[in-house]
């Protein structure tokens, strides 16, 4: 088994297929997750990944390009499609059941390839495997990105301060030099305007312990900043300041070519397995299944939002019996069957709480940002009585989903309560 690597390895890795243009496939694997990386002349053309937040459906519906009504039609139509053993993908029956136009949906599926890419970067510790073979690029579509723009936005928006210090730590005595012009930068790595300032503050004499002391950004967003211009190269790291007469390197140069993804292949050649491609279109039995589990999961949902407890846990149930291994899945049914039929002691209320709390945590190791995994840790948290970690729960969850009353109901309460005391 391939060993774990840092995720700042992970981007290393990213950049080097960037520099060198690389072909292939890049196998990220992070606790129950994997997520496989296509890549072309350098460049993302698309991903696999076994979340159920991230397929297309999910995401439009979730972004409100999609009512709940019309994903459910589009559902049955897919499955009416399999009984027919016409096999159908959600993006063409959208645009032939009228709903959403082509360049919508090409634009979606674009967004879900760079999304896939960016919730790598929510895991510490990935391990990591390279193959180079031409022939999965065959079989895929291609919605060509930047690797390294979508590396800098998941290093800004995802690590914490112990996984940049690996990165900043090493370095905090030199002095970084932009390879290219601020401007330039900027729009290749698309920051926003208050990391734009910061960047036209880099000029090769002030050391990365200095520029993380700096007013503009929080000392976190500093940071992030600093380690993923590292990361993508962005910056050359010199060992004394630039002299204040000479100029920085031209717009064009880049820093040294790393070797990280052909020492990667090589200490992961005897361990390394080959991806069945064949698995990315799955069985007919299997897509009925996942098809049908959907549709249940849809029904439990809409029961759910009547307060309809009974009827939502034995929807959710089985959308959790025909798929099993969708850890998203058990959570909503477990929550169900909770809220329909209430443990009636004590032991048995804890029992459910704790398994119900493991279930959360497992999803948002999935995906940190699954907003039920945090609903459901605030109406734990509520039942426990610890109104504060209730009140960040709700707020995750309320932030991440605008559409949750529930949790904007509870916010208001724990916010009152909490100024009483």
């Amino acid at each position: 088994m391939a060993r774990l690597q840092s995720s700042a390895e992970l981007a290393r890795v990213l950049t080097s297929i960037v520099r060198r243009r690389r072909r292939g496939t890049l196998e990220v694997t992070s606790s129950e997750v994997t997520t496989l990386l296509f890549f072309a002349k350098g460049r993302l053309v698309f991903a696999e990944q076994g979340t159920l937040g991230e397929t297309l459906g999910r995401r439009l519906l979730r972004d409100g390009q999609l009512t709940q009504d019309q994903y459910a039609a589009v559902i049955q139509r897919m499955t009416a499609g399999l009984i027919e053993s016409e096999q159908m993908r959600f993006g063409e029956v959208v645009v032939a059941l009228g709903y959403l136009s082509p360049e919508v949906v090409h634009e979606a599926l674009a967004a879900q390839v760079r999304r896939k890419l960016l919730l790598c970067f929510q895991w510490s510790r990935v391990r990591l495997g390279w193959d180079p073979s031409p022939e999965p690029l065959r079989v895929v579509a291609h919605f060509p990105s930047d690797p390294l723009q979508i590396v800098a936005a998941g290093i800004r928006e995802y690590w914490a301060r112990e996984q940049l210090l690996p990165t900043l730590g090493p370095h905090a005595a030199r002095y970084p030099v932009l390879v290219k012009t601020a401007a330039q930068i900027s729009e290749q790595l698309a920051l926003p305007s208050a990391e734009s300032a910061f960047l036209r503050a880099i000029d090769g004499r002030q050391s990365v312990d200095r520029l993380r002391e700096r007013e503009e950004l929080d000392a976190l967003g500093r940071e992030r900043l600093l380690a993923a211009l590292i990361l993508t190269g962005a910056v050359r790291l010199a060992d004394e300041p630039l002299e204040p007469s000479k100029p920085p390197p031209p717009s064009g140069s880049r820093g040294q070519p790393r070797a990280a993804v052909q020492r990667l292949a090589a200490h992961l050649a005897a361990a390394r397995r080959r991806v069945d491609r064949a698995s990315l279109v799955p069985p007919m039995d299997e897509r009925r299944a996942a098809l049908e589990a959907e549709q249940a999961h849809q029904r439990g949902l809409v029961q759910m939002g009547y307060d309809a407890w009974p009827l939502a846990a034995r929807e959710l149930r089985r959308a959790a019996e025909l798929q099993p291994e969708l850890v998203e899945y058990e959570l909503y049914a477990a929550w169900a069957e909770l809220r329909a039929s209430p443990p009636t002691t004590e032991e048995g209320a804890l029992e459910a709480r704790e398994a119900l709390a493991d279930l959360a945590k497992r999803v948002r190791r999935k995906d940190r940002d699954h907003a039920f995994a945090w609903h459901v840790r605030g109406q734990l948290a509520a039942l426990e009585g610890d109104d504060r970690a209730a009140l960040k729960y709700f707020s995750a969850a309320y932030r991440l989903d605008r559409s949750d009353a529930e949790a904007e109901r509870f916010l208001r309460l724990l916010k009152g309560r909490l100024e009483k005391k």
